[in-house]
Parts: structure tokens; C-alpha cells; sequence
């Protein structure tokens, strides 16, 4: 996600992160999950003192493994080579 302003952070390893020097006042906090591809906002009031402390939350997708869904590329395939092709594991061509 690209943003046009300094207030921004990417996650650590633990999903943490920080954003130093914000302004006190209220804010639109967004948090962005590239494999769930959903955006989450929360209002967030920085104080004086500037340190508040948020918590995103996203539902992992149901009905599959991984947050990261896979397609079948149609440029990719058997079907392409113009005729119906098996795979035969390479053991069994070495047999006599």
C-alpha cells in the first residue's frame, strides 16, 4: 500500500510496530494485510505525549490452508501443447 505522508510502518516478525513523531490529535489509523488483501481503520486520538497503543485484528480466511489463494494460470498447462499428454513417473519407464 502506498501512502503519500511519513506515517507509516511495516509490521515486525511479531506484528508489532511503531510510528515515531506523530502530532497529538485525532487520526485514521489503517492497517493493510497484503494475503487477506482486506483493510482494517481505527480512530486513534494521539495525546502530548504521543504514545497510544492500537490493536488490528484480522480473520484468517476459512476453507483453506494459507491467507494466500492459488489459481490455475491458463497460460501455464498440458493443454497447450495441442494435444493430451500423461505424465508417467520415471520409475516405471525404467522397468522392463
Amino acid at each position: 500500500m502506498a501512502v503519500d505522508n511519513p506515517y507509516y510502518a511495516i509490521t515486525g516478525e511479531d506484528g508489532t510496530f511503531v510510528i515515531p513523531d506523530i502530532p497529538p490529535g485525532t487520526y485514521t489509523l489503517e492497517a493493510w494485510h497484503p494475503a487477506v488483501g482486506k483493510t482494517l481503520t481505527q480512530s486513534v486520538q494521539v495525546p502530548a505525549d504521543g504514545f497510544v497503543e492500537v490493536s488490528f485484528a484480522f480473520e484468517a480466511p476459512k476453507g483453506r490452508r494459507s491467507a494466500h489463494e492459488l489459481e490455475e494460470n491458463p497460460r501455464f498447462g498440458l493443454e497447450l501443447l495441442g494435444r493430451n499428454q500423461s505424465i508417467v513417473p520415471s520409475v516405471r519407464l525404467q522397468r522392463p
